[in-house]
């Protein structure tokens, strides 16, 4: 695949991971549980919607498909910092658990690929 026919589902997976962790935010206050809960609301929600993304932009692009649910996830975290008050306090090992969390999104994408395979 060439370097311009991958920067479609790199973008569409920054987008989806931009968006992720804002709209938790404004559910989680838009319900009355507080900027706290936009943790709870991402992890419930948005991160098995982040999963599902993924899985998808590896079947329609296979060629490395583990990207996709990795990056999503990083810029997920990457918005927090910038959107939710509070994120960041405990920097090193919130890295350590978004890096967690990015080992099954980039096996989605990765089982996607497979998926268009068999």
């Amino acid at each position: 695949m060439t370097k311009q026919g991958r920067s479609l589902p790199v973008f569409l997976s920054v987008i989806a991971g931009g968006v992720s962790t804002p709209l938790a935010y404004a559910i989680a206050l838009a319900v009355g549980r507080g900027g706290d809960a936009a943790y709870s609301v991402w992890l419930w929600f948005m991160y098995p919607t982040l999963l599902v993304i993924a899985a998808f932009l590896g079947y329609r692009w296979p060629s490395g498909s583990w990207q996709y649910g990795f990056i999503a996830v990083v810029v997920s975290y990457i918005a927090a910092l910038i959107v939710v008050p509070g994120a960041g306090n405990m920097l090193p090992f919130e890295i350590i658990a978004e890096l967690i969390y990015s080992l099954p999104a980039a096996y989605a994408g990765r089982f996607g690929a497979n998926l268009r395979n068999t």
